[in-house]
């Protein structure tokens, strides 16, 4: 299951090309994080790193630096983050305009 964080991560990224772990945390400005640049891309690697556990995301090939891609599986979970999160949405706006 996605968290806001995981689907920013996961929405920066593309099946096609790769992005360093670098990149990634400058893509990625909607996810605040304490700290210097580097513990940000540390926590960032350790995000992308749980979801390649997840096999969302893959490693682009076996060359340094590594650059992340997004997986099918990972299209489709951000897919399904998003479908999920347009609902819950929408019923807000519906249960507000009802009061």
């Amino acid at each position: 299951m996605l968290t806001s964080t995981t689907a920013a991560l996961l929405k920066v990224l593309s099946e096609d090309g790769g992005f360093t772990t670098g990149r990634v945390s400058e893509l990625a400005q909607n996810i605040s994080y304490g700290g210097n640049n580097r513990q940000r891309s540390g926590a960032i690697r350790a995000w992308l790193m749980e979801l390649k556990q997840q096999g969302l995301v893959v490693f682009l090939d076996d060359q340094k630096p590594i650059c992340w891609k997004r997986t099918q599986a990972g299209s489709r979970a951000l897919d399904e983050y998003a479908l999920k999160h347009l609902r819950t949405t929408s019923m807000a706006v519906t249960s507000d305009q009802n009061s």
